[in-house]
């Protein structure tokens, strides 16, 4: 089973720019709001960013990828290992780092076609590690 069950990437304003979901549980647009929210509460609170959230069942990870002012977050069941979790999200980021400058994120009219190349790699990794997990359970 993979570690990751959906993603977004969201820009600084909050606006959901990609959004990737196994078994989508949260909208989109809802949760970019939220979770920008969240992470300016704990600014102003404790002056740094809320990395991780429990919510329920679901476990929420962000990593924020500064030159593209942008976080990238990803849901998992809270029971997942999350050392792997995180392994996959930064993961994630350096394929997001070789389809995208800085300045083709910075610039973002909103046009959701910018992300389709990235979407079908994306889709491509969670796949893969899928696959990989089947064939390690085969072998045994």
């Amino acid at each position: 089973m993979n570690e990751l069950d959906e993603l977004w990437i969201l820009n600084e304003a909050g606006s959901c720019m990609f959004n990737y979901a196994v078994d989508s549980k949260m909208n989109p647009l809802l949760f970019g709001s939220f979770f920008t929210a969240i992470n300016q509460f704990g600014r102003q609170c404790s002056d740094t960013a809320i990395d991780d959230i429990t919510m329920g069942e679901n476990f929420l990870m962000s990593l924020y990828l500064a030159p593209y002012k942008t976080t990238i977050v990803a849901r998992s069941t809270h029971t997942r290992k999350r050392k792997n979790m995180g392994k996959m999200l930064h993961e994630i980021s350096e394929i997001f780092k070789t389809q995208f400058a800085p300045r083709d994120i910075l610039t973002w009219n909103g046009n959701l076609a910018q992300f389709e190349g990235f979407e079908k790699l994306v889709e491509y990794f969670f796949n893969k590690n899928e696959k990989m997990v089947a064939n390690f359970k085969s072998i045994f």
